[in-house]
């Protein structure tokens, strides 16, 4: 049953848009030696959105959740522009992207892993753990992808079960 209103289109512009806010992303990937590999981080984390558009591909996300991240990720984008809080436009664009995925408590727990590739765990991981910022990135992307990655393959095994 196809979905009354098919909001692809909203989503995509969307995206792009909290995307084209987020774009200081790549200067400070760029320039800060904390963040200079952030932008293979947001690879590994972006692979569970991979896996469900190649292998998981009648898994979709409701329109419910589609309408929640969305919107919840449009805003925070607005206020970060407005407010020039370059971390509220970071999240954004996390949220946008979780958007895509369907809900489940995991969905969770993978949207918390995207500090991994945020210039903002940088800042704090220099007055934490300094010496080990990369591998704690690193630990916090691939386990959030795998464990999303994991959860979208055993649903789909259950539901050809069924």
């Amino acid at each position: 049953m196809k979905p009354k209103h098919d909001i692809f289109q909203v989503q995509f512009a969307i995206t792009l848009y909290c995307a084209w806010n987020a774009r200081d992303l790549v200067s400070a990937w760029q320039n800060c030696s904390f963040d200079r590999y952030d932008w293979l981080i947001m690879i590994i984390w972006l692979l569970p959105l991979l896996f469900l558009k190649h292998i998981a591909k009648n898994e979709t996300a409701s329109e419910k959740t589609q309408l929640l991240f969305t919107g919840t990720g449009l805003l925070f984008s607005f206020i970060g522009g407005i407010g020039s809080l370059n971390v509220l436009e970071h999240v954004a664009l996390a949220l946008v992207i979780a958007g895509w995925m369907p809900c489940s408590w995991v969905q969770i727990i993978w949207l918390l892993s995207s500090i991994s590739w945020m210039p903002a765990l940088g800042w704090i991981g220099t007055r934490l753990f300094f010496d080990h910022i990369l591998l704690v990135r690193v630990l916090l992307s691939i386990t959030g992808s795998c464990l999303f990655s994991f959860h979208l393959a055993t649903q789909r095994t259950q539901d050809k079960c069924k």
